[in-house]
């Protein structure tokens, strides 16, 4: 999910900035919303010329630069990663998704308080003579009977078909709309851990996984400490990460949840 917006706290970004000169703070700026916009957002091409592109700026004039500007962004395969926006991202989508569904309950709140009114003046204008009654009324009469009215007019069975077809329809269309932010929230997940984790093999079951289970901000912060915390042992390290789980067997087993990762983690933060 593309979200047009990002929170920007002036003190986490002065820290990033020191020591840059006036033109290097502007190109770090300019390089946090281009990574915001990026696929996966909070990401920039490992490549400085695309970059160059990216800015609009010749490469000669950004080589200098580069080394100090992109220090805030990690090398994670082909794309540098700004964990802060990746973060970011992910809890902008959770908050956008629940400002929607909060919005989208209070609309279906008035409207069924309002149907409800005009429904029970539309009945109230139904009642009058009641139909020609039958010594022994069959299923087929009592549905006549139900569906007409001395003197015209709209029956009261025919108003409740309505209501119900109206109330089955909302339903309808508020879990499609649920369905599709949950698969936004889930996706922006995937793309977060697909970036951070070094094994990228199989990602079905990877998304698949993100499709069925709850996922937080918090979650995905625990999850990208513990893959930085471990891809510095010695397990993900040798044979040039032969060992190193596959992700979808990872988050299976629950990995960012390993005893050993307490201590590592208190240390990063």
């Amino acid at each position: 999910m593309s979200l047009p917006y990002f929170r920007y706290f002036p003190g986490d970004h002065l820290k990033a900035k020191v020591g840059m000169t006036h033109e290097q703070k502007g190109i770090y700026t300019e390089l946090l919303e281009i990574s915001w916009g990026q696929t996966p957002p909070g990401t920039l091409p490992n490549d400085p010329a695309e970059i160059a592109r990216l800015l609009g700026v010749p490469l000669k004039r950004f080589t200098p630069q580069g080394p100090i500007v992109l220090r805030a962004w990690t090398r994670q395969g082909k794309r540098l990663v700004h964990e802060w926006l990746q973060r970011e991202h992910v809890a902008g989508v959770a908050y956008h998704n629940e400002r929607s569904e909060s919005g989208k309950k209070g609309n279906e709140k008035r409207w069924k308080k309002s149907h409800t009114l005009s429904l029970s003046d539309r009945l109230a204008s139904t009642k009058g003579s009641p139909p020609s009654p039958s010594s022994s009324p069959t299923k087929e009469n009592t549905h006549t009977l139900l569906k007409k009215k001395e003197g015209g007019g709209v029956s009261s069975f025919s108003l409740k078909k309505d209501m119900s077809q109206e109330l089955e329809a909302e339903r309808t269309q508020t879990l499609q709309e649920y369905t599709t932010r949950r698969a936004d929230a889930a996706q922006a997940a995937f793309e977060v851990f697909w970036a951070a984790y070094p094994n990228k093999v199989a990602p079905g079951p990877v998304k698949e996984w993100f499709r069925t289970h709850p996922v937080t901000p918090n979650l995905i912060s625990d999850m990208e400490i513990a893959i930085k915390c471990q891809a510095k042992t010695r397990a993900w390290i040798r044979d040039e990460g032969k060992y190193i789980p596959h992700p979808a067997k990872w988050l299976k087993e629950e990995c960012w949840q390993d005893e050993g990762l307490k201590v590592k983690r208190q240390l990063v933060f």
